[in-house]
């Protein structure tokens, strides 16, 4: 399964958050060929669990406090999804991850996408802190924290979160539990 790391270069995509500071978004769009929709790509936070919720987005303080977090997390990012049942010892597939946060009272989608046969989604690049800041006491934290919600039919939903540290691979392992009907 492709899955093309949405904080890098994209290629000029429209929905870009950091398209104003791109060089490949000011090329002409002809010139930048769009990647083809596939569930399994990591996705741009365009609000898309707010517009599947029924809520609109009109940009305003939604799009102001993504920015906002976006200059506040220069830095980059990455999580491995591991899911399992079983203490840890059975991997599950096709388990459907979304990552997001909450910005301005919107939810940003970061990254959907479903587990491999191994029970593993790797990499996932979302922003962090830049790293200078965890040099320093008195730094509240020098990680991004994002919301996971990972579900299967079978299994029951699991929410919890994960911390981003600039340049380091968290491995976030999600232990699914058999629904019991």
């Amino acid at each position: 399964m492709y899955q093309e790391p949405y904080y890098g270069c994209s290629g000029g995509c429209a929905n870009c958050p950091r398209r104003s500071g791109c060089l490949a978004a000011q090329r002409p769009q002809a010139a930048v060929p769009a990647p083809a929709a596939d569930p399994d790509t990591q996705m741009p936070p365009d609000n898309v669990a707010a517009a599947e919720a029924g809520n609109t987005v009109s940009g305003g303080a939604a799009d102001a406090s993504l920015d906002a977090f976006l200059q506040a997390n220069p830095g980059e990012g990455v999580v491995r999804i591991q899911a399992f049942r079983g203490d840890q010892s059975i991997p599950v597939e096709n388990v459907r991850v979304v990552i997001s946060r909450t910005l301005g009272g919107k939810a940003h989608v970061f990254f959907r996408g479903d587990t491999n046969a191994s029970g593993i989604i790797d990499p996932i690049v979302l922003p962090a802190p830049a790293r200078a800041g965890s040099l320093h006491p008195g730094v509240p934290h020098p990680y991004a924290t994002y919301d996971l919600r990972a579900e299967h039919a079978g299994f029951l939903p699991l929410e919890t979160t994960v911390d981003v540290y600039p340049n380091i691979k968290t491995v976030q392992p999600v232990t699914m539990r058999l629904r019991l009907e």
